[in-house]
């Protein structure tokens, strides 16, 4: 696992770019074990799920993957992460490599 930046300094609305990946993904949920993002593109809206202990990324091991458009849908999948009801794909997670971390907070 490499982990570029300190992973506890990262908040809701910060933007984070990975190593692998060419998007830049807004943080919209997170706990202690869970950060999920989205990056919405003019054509698409891409998600990851990163499982803070295990040091990994990537999408959940559901089929169609929803939920993931807009804040209140990541806080959800957050609580599913959370109690264990989806996990992160076995065959599609990565190590987690993030290699940029923009501060961007919006206060509620």
């Amino acid at each position: 696992m490499t982990i570029a930046i300190d992973i506890n300094n990262i908040g809701v609305g910060d933007r984070l770019k990975f190593a692998d990946d060419g998007y830049w993904y807004t943080v919209h949920a997170r706990n202690d074990k869970f950060i999920v993002c989205n990056a919405v593109t003019k054509r698409d809206t891409y998600h990851t799920t990163i499982d803070i202990d295990k040091g990994i990324r990537g999408a959940d091991n559901l089929v169609f993957h929803q939920g993931y458009c807009n804040t209140l849908d990541c806080e959800a999948r957050l609580i599913d992460f959370t109690n264990g009801e989806i996990e992160i794909s076995k065959r599609n997670r990565v190590p987690l490599n993030i290699i940029k971390h923009k501060v961007e907070r919006v206060l509620k």
